[in-house]
């Protein structure tokens, strides 16, 4: 009787397809984990520019003082001037992209006196991109009267396809559906 000699061990087809199973579960969780980041990112980046601006504004109304807003959207920042000197800044995250639709044009760097009634000296929108150039937030700032607090309202996309960075100007002067949106702040 001869003796069989079995091999033990992994085929190539084996480690092939081992690999495959793997390095797929892999790619998958990179995708859901940066998928929830850039949602983070855009919920803190949102907050963080809402609490700046109505640090300010409700700061200007009880000092009855004007301040000065720059935002510098090429710099990623916003900052806060009274009488030419910078007393406060926002850095805004390097990973997302902004823009300011205003006078039919991209405003790069916009700014606007902080009244010291605690309103801004113009009403504005600021659109926030993700991470792949895709329009995810809106923020509306509103002034209604000379005596009121401004009003800033947050939207998040419903779902809103086919709007990036290159055409956010024809989309903001276009018949945009309110169902585009959901009002979340």
């Amino acid at each position: 009787m001869r003796k069989r000699k079995y091999i033990l061990g992994f085929s190539l087809i084996e480690i092939s397809i081992a690999l495959f199973l793997l390095s797929s579960i892999f790619l998958i969780a990179f995708y859901r984990i940066n998928l929830n980041n850039e949602r983070i990112e855009l919920e803190l980046t949102t907050k963080k520019i809402d609490s700046f601006i109505n640090k300010y504004t409700t700061t200007a109304h009880y000092q009855k003082k004007n301040f000065n807003l720059e935002i510098d959207l090429k710099e990623r920042r916003f900052l806060v001037k009274d009488n030419d000197k910078v007393i406060d800044r926002l850095n805004l995250s390097p990973k997302l992209s902004y823009e300011i639709v205003f006078d039919r044009k991209r405003n790069p760097l916009f700014n606007i006196e902080i009244t010291k009634n605690g309103n801004m000296s113009r009403a504005f929108t600021l659109y926030i991109f993700g991470y792949r150039e895709q329009l995810e937030n809106k923020l509306t700032f509103f002034t209604f009267q000379k005596e009121r607090i401004l009003k800033i309202n947050i939207y998040k996309s419903n779902n809103l396809k086919g709007i990036d960075y290159k055409n956010i100007l024809d989309y903001h002067y276009s018949l945009a559906k309110n169902s585009d949106w959901l009002e979340v702040g």
